[in-house]
């Protein structure tokens, strides 16, 4: 009887892009922010506003993942959606292996 093991690189998440940095957008229109990331395991994908973790239960958030990127997309923005998005993931190579990317909307128009 034969026993093989396969060894696959480990890799701590990375984020090699998020687009675009600073928005600046007029207010009902849709946004989309994209982070560009790699690990493995493949990473888990988290958004945030400041310091409000984001999902897409609301009509007006969606968040579509992929193995190597994430696409926050933000329908009929307001001026309070105005504010630092960040893309944090993580896996399970290790502690403290988390890294974030930021991007910054400004949504113009009376609030």
């Amino acid at each position: 009887m034969y026993c093989f093991t396969i060894s696959l690189p480990l890799d701590p998440p990375l984020i090699s892009s998020i687009a675009p940095t600073n928005i600046v957008s007029p207010r009902t229109t849709t946004v989309n922010i994209t982070c560009v990331y790699d690990g493995n395991p493949d990473p888990v994908v988290s958004w945030v506003r400041g310091s409000i973790l984001l999902d897409d239960a609301s009509d007006d958030v969606t968040i579509t993942t992929t193995s190597t990127e994430s696409t926050l997309t933000l329908s009929n923005i307001q001026p309070s959606d105005s504010g630092n998005y960040r893309c944090i993931i993580n896996n399970t190579i290790g502690s403290g292996n988390v890294v974030s990317g930021n991007s910054t909307l400004i949504v113009q128009g009376n609030a």
